[in-house]
């Protein structure tokens, strides 16, 4: 009992200390809240309500048709805003700075709300410093450059260059207050975690440059463009470019802009380990109509239609991509460097143009190529592809990966001389089982050869042939050379060095 006893206490005196300690830090909290600024057991609380207009520098009045450039730095998270409007609480024009920022913070590092304005030579800075803490309350800080609807300046003349963390960045502001559209000559954005969001207010067909840079947030565009369908012009939204563009994603962010209108110009994607998702591109037919994905490592390329070339040039980088396309209307070209280990997943419904593909691992399956195809593995990549009746000429390398090629239309002949271009279909590999696959109509001769490092041009073993299409369809029944059809000198021509098997079917 006497134990007991003891232990009861020992409880009773120890809860009281406790809720000595909670009160006596309870204290504290309310000695700070109502002291912002003041340290208290080294810590501080901070609390803002500031709100700042700038219109003028050192006393002299913002000219804004002098302005050329317009800078943004937040060290921290601070968001951004462009518009355009009769907001009734900014009647003028100029940049409106908001600081509701609160919470507590260390007090050996405290960093106190800071903004310093400079201007030269037609380049207005902003330099924003947020205050610093481990718990928040509020993180509203806001930097809105701001013009009225009843004046001239609409930021045309104007590029902008804004570089945050945490903080959102929104080109064009929301509806609300008479909103009109606000125009840049030239934008350039760079976050870590912030989104990045161009509006319907957002008129970007006068943009010179735009650059959009982000690690884990998420680039979009609400901005309604018209795009031409089967069925005609149709709203969608998306972005309408009279320029080069580049968008970035450095870590597992996210690019998802709907509609890309870029006609006669280049589009540059990088994607590190993040998602891009372009439903419709319209890059027009001209020389540097084409998407480039450039740097990029790994994550997913979700693409719809694309109207102009799409090409990896990333192969000092990429690794293991997943790439999904419904419809190239030109070119497709992808290599990954052997020593980088790369592993890409293709999957293309249909490409108008020309294939070139050098991976060793992965996978490459096109539903329908209208044009050569010239594909290179060293390993094991997994290659099926399936040519219309426009193609001219494919050639496959590969070591132990499988190979399956599909013909909807004739077979495509060799070209005599010493034409460069890629004719008749020729396909080596090693342990690697080739498969051929025409219509009952085709008329081709095939001839198959042993893999061996001579090049000695001796036939296969008939154990390694398997001709899975009817006898009436081959002259003399001999299964090397495989003449089909009746096949002549105008005819499909093939060649398949290997050493694994090799099939021919009636697709």
């Amino acid at each position: 009992m006497a134990q007991g006893g003891i232990r009861k206490g020992f409880f009773f005196y120890f809860g009281l200390f406790v809720l000595l300690l909670i009160t006596i830090f309870c204290i504290c909290l309310v000695i700070m809240i109502f002291n912002p600024g003041k340290s208290v057991l080294w810590m501080q609380y901070f609390s803002s309500n500031e709100r700042m207009i700038i219109d003028s520098v050192s006393g002299e009045q913002l000219n804004w048709s002098e302005i050329n450039e317009i800078k943004v730095e937040c060290k921290s998270y601070a968001n951004v805003t462009l518009e355009r409007n009769n907001n009734p609480d900014m009647g003028k024009d100029a940049i409106y700075i908001v600081n509701n920022s609160k919470g507590f913070t260390a007090a050996s590092e405290a960093v106190k709300f800071d903004c310093e304005v400079s201007y030269q030579n037609g380049i207005l800075t902003i330099d924003i410093t947020e205050p610093s803490g481990f718990l928040f309350f509020s993180k509203d800080i806001e930097v809105v450059i701001h013009a009225c609807i009843d004046r001239k300046v609409d930021f045309a003349n104007i590029n902008l260059d804004i570089k945050t963390k945490e903080g959102n960045v929104e080109i064009g502001g929301v509806y609300g207050n008479n909103p009109e559209n606000v125009k840049l000559k030239g934008l350039k954005v760079e976050t870590e975690s912030g989104d990045i969001s161009l509006t319907n207010l957002f008129d970007t067909t006068q943009l010179e440059q735009i650059s959009l840079t982000t690690d884990s947030g998420k680039i979009t565009s609400g901005k309604e463009i018209d795009i031409q369908t089967s069925s005609g012009t149709t709203k969608t939204k998306g972005l309408k470019l009279g320029c080069d563009a580049t968008f970035v994603v450095e870590g597992r962010g996210l690019i998802s802009i709907g509609a890309l209108v870029a006609q006669n110009h280049k589009i540059t994607l990088t994607n590190k380990k993040g998602n891009v998702v372009l439903d419709y591109v319209d890059l027009g037919s001209g020389k540097d109509s084409e998407l480039v994905c450039a740097n990029c490592v790994e994550g997913n390329f979700l693409f719809g239609k694309i109207y102009g070339n799409l090409t990896f040039n990333s192969s000092d980088t990429l690794i293991s991509p997943n790439i999904t396309v419904d419809y190239i209307s030109g070119d497709f070209y992808l290599a990954v460097r052997p020593d980088k280990g790369g592993e890409p997943d293709m999957k293309i419904k249909k490409v108008g143009g020309n294939v070139t593909v050098f991976a060793d691992k992965g996978n490459l399956h096109i539903e329908e190529i209208s044009g050569t195809a010239n594909v290179e593995s060293k390993n094991n990549l997994k290659v099926d592809l399936t040519f219309a009746d426009r193609c001219v000429g494919v050639y496959v390398a590969n070591n132990s990966g499988q190979v399956k090629l599909t013909f909807l239309g004739s077979v495509p002949k060799k070209l005599s001389g010493e034409s460069k271009q890629v004719s008749g279909v020729t396909v080596t590999t090693n342990t690697g089982k080739a498969t051929i696959n025409v219509t009952s109509s085709a008329k081709f001769t095939a001839q198959m050869y042993k893999n061996d490092e001579e090049h000695t041009l001796i036939d296969v073993d008939d154990s390694k042939l398997h001709i899975n299409i009817g006898n009436e369809m081959i002259e003399n029944h001999n299964k090397n050379p495989l003449v089909v059809n009746g096949a002549g000198s105008s005819d499909g021509d093939v060649t398949i060095t290997s050493n694994g098997d090799i099939e021919f079917n009636v697709a």
